[in-house]
């Protein structure tokens, strides 16, 4: 099976996980899930929130300015802690870094983009803010 992409975000953020239950879940309490573009470089200021350990992987928990929460996984954080200073969990830098969605197995996260990342979407669309 092939990924087409996409990206499931819900009210809290990227979703670390999401199969047919969740989707249904979503639906019953009135915060349908959005499928955006994976490929899309997504702008945020994040933090060091939290952990989590679902059945196949273990990964930290991300929050960005708007109060919303991402996972990242482990090999994710460790290229973010090899390309930048952090300082008690947060990214120091002059401005926001970008990051794009990854996945494995059935696991989403972002992780920070690359310059191949962004020479695929030069065109200045971006993801909109909460």
């Amino acid at each position: 099976m092939t990924w087409d992409r996409k990206a499931p975000f819900n009210w809290r953020g990227l979703m670390h996980y999401c199969d047919r239950f969740e989707i249904a879940n979503a639906e019953r309490q009135g915060r349908p899930i959005d499928w955006l573009d994976a490929d899309q470089p997504i702008e945020r200021q994040l933090s060091l929130c939290s952990h989590a350990r679902g059945r196949s992987a273990s990964y930290f928990i991300m929050l960005d300015e708007f109060g919303q929460e991402h996972p990242m996984m482990v090999a994710d954080f460790m290229d973010l802690a090899r390309s930048v200073t952090l300082v008690c969990g947060v990214p120091v830098t002059v401005k926001p870094l970008k990051y794009v969605v990854a996945k494995r197995g059935r696991n989403y996260g972002l992780k920070l983009a690359t310059g191949q990342d962004l020479l695929c979407h030069e065109d200045g669309k971006k993801i909109s803010s909460p």
